[in-house]
């Protein structure tokens, strides 16, 4: 419970190193209630992830050079509780999309979702 009587809403974690994107992000998910946490790097998610008692992420495809998909997987084997959304500027293609969803992201979107349809969609899930 949070002080005042309403319901603690769940943590999100976001993972970019776009800051207007992490930003952005954050803004829309603390004005719904939902505490952030803003991390830039697969080693830093997977350790706050824990601290923070994280139950969602919001992450990028590609996190700098780095793909993310091996963390997601290592996330879900940690953690199988958890969702994931994953949200990306690049096309993807059907065999990444399969790749994609097996590695346990529940949402992707690509570059052609505006974040309030996605945070409307997220918010469903």
């Amino acid at each position: 419970m949070c002080v005042g009587g309403g319901v603690a809403k769940e943590t999100i974690l976001i993972l970019d190193a776009e800051k207007n994107v992490t930003w952005t992000l954050m803004t829309l998910l603390e004005s719904e209630g939902y505490p952030a946490v803003i991390v830039n790097s697969i080693e830093r998610a997977l350790r706050d992830f824990k601290e923070f008692k994280v139950s969602g992420l919001i992450t990028e495809y590609w996190v700098g050079s780095v793909q993310t998909l091996g963390a997601i997987r290592k996330l879900k084997e940690l953690f199988p509780e958890s969702y994931v959304m994953m949200i990306t500027n690049q096309s993807v293609n059907d065999d990444e999309y399969e790749e994609i969803m097996r590695s346990g992201s529940m949402i992707v979107f690509s570059n052609r979702c505006r974040f309030g349809k996605s945070f409307f969609i997220f918010k469903r899930v």
